[in-house]
């Protein structure tokens, strides 16, 4: 998916509260990032609201496959 097209579908999905990096993500491994057009950058920034953990830890994709494979979701009413 090149850059262009996922910027068009997020102007008209999205709310545009921020500017967003002109990159497309598409891997992780430990601290770094791979974006569309194969370029590699040390992530130096986490999620918003959420603990950096890193990308594509064997043993947090593990836990997280399982767990999905349970329940992925429920309401902090429970």
């Amino acid at each position: 998916m090149n850059l262009q097209h996922v910027v068009d579908l997020e102007k008209h999905h999205l709310l545009q509260t921020y500017t967003r990096q002109p990159a497309v993500l598409v891997s992780g491994s430990g601290c770094y990032v791979t974006d569309s057009e194969g370029r590699r950058y040390l992530d130096m920034v986490s999620g918003i609201g959420v603990n950096a953990l890193g990308h594509a830890h064997p043993a947090l994709v593990a836990a997280m496959n399982d767990q999905a494979a349970k329940m992925l979701h429920s309401s902090n009413l429970f």
